[in-house]
């Protein structure tokens, strides 16, 4: 059952459902329009194709869908948006130093062995993974370790929102190293759209079209 609106603090939220959404956009189209689209991988690819043929530039947090498909859909159309497994700043910290490694120092950790655990108090769709796996993995094998098979995991300790975990072993067993994170709320995740919001906002302010970004762009801007 559809809502027509929702208090939030001292602001109203109207809630639309899909068959009003084009209609409602033209009766909102001054200024800059930034989407906000935290969805489902099977409606991933319907929903970009969506913001891209009413020319609305959108965040969007996902770790499903045809992502390869995903990119071109906003590099084929006149809007840009921010694309990212994850908004949580702290996450994407260790992405970013990851990122940076593998480019810098290529097979420095070769013959090793990397494990990837995520943990998450709501249930993980068996077809989506774990945002740290799937956006890590290409990192770690860039400076030559080998995945083992670590899977996102629901047992967790109650008072935590996400665990994630990386551990990396020396061949011989001998030396390791490892990083992680913990995540006690949602509102790391809410202060990383914000900043992706604003941050997508100023780039169509300055005329982006067709360009695709991360929350490591967001960062880094």
């Amino acid at each position: 059952m559809w809502h027509p609106a929702l208090e939030f603090g001292s602001k109203l939220i109207t809630l639309v459902p899909p068959s009003l959404h084009e209609s409602t956009l033209r009766l909102h189209r001054s200024g800059v329009i930034i989407a906000v689209d935290f969805t489902r991988l099977d409606v991933v690819n319907r929903n970009a194709e969506f913001f891209a043929e009413a020319g609305v530039p959108f965040v969007m947090g996902t770790t499903g869908g045809d992502r390869e498909k995903l990119l071109e859909t906003v590099r084929r159309s006149r809007i840009s948006a921010v694309i990212a497994s994850n908004m949580a700043t702290p996450v994407i910290l260790v992405q970013a130093i990851l990122e940076h490694a593998a480019q810098t120092f290529p097979n420095a950790l070769e013959g090793w062995v990397s494990g990837l655990y995520e943990t998450d108090q709501q249930p993980i769709p068996e077809n989506v993974g774990g945002p740290a796996i799937r956006d890590w993995r290409p990192f770690l094998e860039a400076l030559g370790a080998t995945m083992s098979d670590g899977k996102p995991s629901n047992q967790v300790d109650p008072t935590f929102q996400v665990v994630g975990l990386i551990n990396l072993m020396s061949p011989d067993g001998k030396a390791g190293m490892g990083m992680n994170y913990l995540i006690k709320n949602r509102g790391v995740n809410a202060e990383g759209t914000l900043r992706a919001i604003r941050f997508l906002a100023e780039k169509v302010r300055a005329g982006s079209q067709g360009e695709v970004f991360s929350m490591i762009d967001v960062l880094k801007g």
